[in-house]
């Protein structure tokens, strides 16, 4: 019986539930910013407990000797948490008037947070602008990319994994 109780262990850091592991320091990894309702796996560091990252995170990308460092791991259910994650978009366009204030607004209009905005233009007046946001979920995340690619000029936008 008290096997079986041990067995059952799961950990709650970060919205991330992971089964068997008590009192290690469990945190998101900033390369890949995982949100829930993305594929995520843990990496068991050295020294600095697990970081958990998105599946398709380069830096989990191992080598068949390193495999043993990967841990499963999964989201809580983060409908109830309210817990806000952030997330770094490209945005590429024609540069014109107006252009920078329509993706703001739509941001604004979407999620509660916006955390940074840096934009440039280049010779060929091609607009490229990242935002780093908070965000509860992928299909939050979905949503507000999907209104951003409605904006007319708009060619392309992308999450970021660094």
């Amino acid at each position: 019986q008290k096997k079986e109780s041990q067995k059952m262990k799961i950990r709650h850091e970060g919205g991330v539930i992971i089964e068997g592991v008590d009192n290690l320091l469990i945190r998101l990894s900033r390369c890949c910013n995982p949100v829930p309702g993305d594929a995520i796996v843990g990496y068991i560091t050295k020294g600095r407990g697990i970081s958990v990252h998105r599946k398709d995170c380069p830096n989990v990308q191992l080598p068949e000797s390193e495999q043993n460092r990967l841990i499963e791991v999964d989201w809580e259910d983060a409908a109830n948490t309210g817990q806000q994650y952030d997330t770094e978009l490209v945005v590429e366009g024609y540069n014109r008037n107006g252009l920078l204030n329509e993706v703001l607004n739509v941001i604004n209009s979407t999620t509660k947070s916006l955390n940074s905005v840096n934009g440039k233009v280049d010779a060929n007046k091609m607009a490229t602008i990242s935002v780093n946001i908070g965000i509860m979920n992928t299909q939050q995340l979905d949503f507000i990319v999907d209104k951003i690619k409605q904006i007319p000029d708009v060619y392309s936008v992308r999450r970021v994994i660094s």
